[in-house]
């Protein structure tokens, strides 16, 4: 029999939020199922390219990736943020 895959979905909001983010990682640790997490960060991916003289590009208030942008997207998804969810997990 096939396993339901659960996937939750965790806004660069809550990301900040230490105590909510905790409340959400507890949670997601007790699902006793398959599962993915994807999270969010995009505050601390515009303060690490403004840090670094990257100009965030907004269109409609949407993030506007370049490859300039894709590198920071990267160093902060990929690094601080996913990094101390899993940490906490």
């Amino acid at each position: 029999m096939k396993q339901k895959l659960h996937i939750v979905k965790v806004g660069g909001h809550l990301v900040n939020d230490t105590h909510g983010l905790a409340m959400v990682l507890s949670a997601f640790a007790e699902i006793d199922a398959p599962k993915i997490l994807v999270h969010g960060g995009g505050r601390h991916a515009t303060a690490l390219a403004t840090e670094l003289g990257i100009a965030p590009k907004m269109i409609d208030g949407r993030r506007v990736t370049d490859a300039a942008m894709l590198e920071v997207a990267v160093m902060s998804y990929a690094g601080l943020s996913n990094k101390k969810i899993v940490a906490q997990l």
